[in-house]
């Protein structure tokens, strides 16, 4: 495994920005795709038994693959629907252009775009765009996770027992069924931002409160 050291060659912040703009572009493809008029409906296509790919995840994955070689971000790309080697084994995006196709082609807004740099074994960016909501949740290692470019921030709570109960009934209030359309979509989204956000704790945070744009 490459030393911790050996990341100081690539500047992380400026990759980031990359990452943040490939997911924007996506967005964009995304949007422009979906609940689509009658006269021009979703290509659908199937990889496999009940996995589903579209003429939209397509669309955003190319709008990934462009933005990474406009910018010249190093690394092969491993993406959902395609695949680059660069021939640079340190280094490897992570993509999956449309994470939720499912509720995509059916006119749900649960759905978003995940892209993620690696470098040797250590994920070291993350970024999870929900392009209904106009929301960009984005992390590096070592420099905190942002949510619109604005950083999240970490506090102790009141150790009162009113204060725990107001902090946790949210969370249960919006807890999604266990086999509901939330699970399903977070069992397969974690991939951005292990160990900072959980899929499925991003979806309760964000619908919360309505999306204008749904």
């Amino acid at each position: 495994m490459p030393s911790r050291a050996s990341n100081e060659e690539f500047d992380l912040a400026a990759l980031s920005n990359v990452a943040i703009e490939a997911a924007e572009s996506a967005s964009t493809a995304l949007l422009a795709r979906f609940r689509p008029p009658a006269g021009s409906p979703l290509e659908l296509n199937y990889k496999g038994p009940g996995d589903v790919v579209t003429d939209a995840d397509i669309a955003a994955d190319r709008a990934i693959a462009e933005v990474l070689a406009l910018r010249g971000a190093p690394g092969n790309v491993l993406s959902e629907e395609s695949s680059i080697d660069k021939g640079d084994s340190r280094l490897t995006w992570l993509i999956d252009p449309l994470c939720g196709t499912l509720p995509f082609s059916s006119g749900l807004p649960h759905w978003g775009v995940n892209v993620a740099l690696s470098i040797g074994d250590e994920l070291e960016i993350g970024v999870v765009a929900l392009p209904t909501c106009n929301v960009i949740l984005g992390a590096v290692r070592g420099q905190g996770a942002y949510v619109n470019g604005v950083r999240l921030e970490s506090r102790e709570p009141p150790a009162t027992p009113e204060t725990s109960r107001s902090l946790s009934t949210p969370t249960d209030a919006v807890s999604p069924p266990p086999n509901g359309p939330y699970r399903k979509l977070s069992r397969g989204c974690t991939a951005s931002l292990p160990q900072l956000i959980r899929w499925d704790s991003c979806f309760r945070a964000v619908f919360t409160e309505p999306c204008s744009t749904i």
